[in-house]
């Protein structure tokens, strides 16, 4: 098994991650099963995000999955879906495939998934300013970013914004009361 810190300080951690399609009530389940068996420092990950949620007047910090039914399993998917579906039979889980062979996350996407999240794949959230007709990420996963806003939402209080992510524009909504 290789140890996770080492893994996470070389370059080799954006290379040979694959992506298991599973039943997305479970993934958090499968997640927590499979590192039960292969041990914490298998390289594994079910990515989300947080979110502010306004309730009862105030708002909470809740987390979703960014990608749900999606487990992102570093260079062993075979062996993830073999131990998924030996020990339930009756689940629905798949190997993302290309041509049939296991598709390979592009190496630049997954650099730009392990750089927002922490260690449990979990994307915080991001505090952000005006300035002008841009906005400015000042901490959080997208810190130092500057982007364009495209249109407010205030009966859902979020502002979506166009920033430059992975050679093209993203569109991200942010809460509106970040700015």
């Amino acid at each position: 098994m290789e140890d996770l810190d080492l893994l996470y300080s070389s370059e080799a951690i954006y290379k040979n991650w694959y992506v298991l399609h599973v039943d997305h009530h479970k993934t958090d389940y499968f997640l927590r099963f499979v590192k039960r068996k292969l041990g914490n420092d298998y390289p594994i990950i079910s990515f989300s995000r947080e979110l502010l949620h306004y309730k009862d007047k105030k708002y909470l910090v809740i987390e979703k999955p960014l990608f749900p039914g999606y487990l992102f399993v570093h260079k062993q998917p075979e062996k993830v879906l073999h131990l998924i579906k030996d020990n339930f039979k009756e689940i629905y889980a798949s190997i993302i495939r290309f041509e049939g062979e296991a598709a390979e996350v592009n190496g630049h996407e997954m650099r730009l998934l392990l750089t927002l999240a922490d260690r449990t794949g979990k994307v915080g959230i991001s505090k952000a300013y005006k300035e002008g007709e841009a906005i400015v990420i000042a901490s959080g996963p997208l810190s130092n970013l500057k982007g364009e806003i495209r249109f407010i939402d205030k009966k859902k209080r979020k502002v979506n914004v166009s920033f430059p992510l992975l050679n093209t524009m993203m569109n991200v909504s942010l809460s509106y009361d970040l700015l």
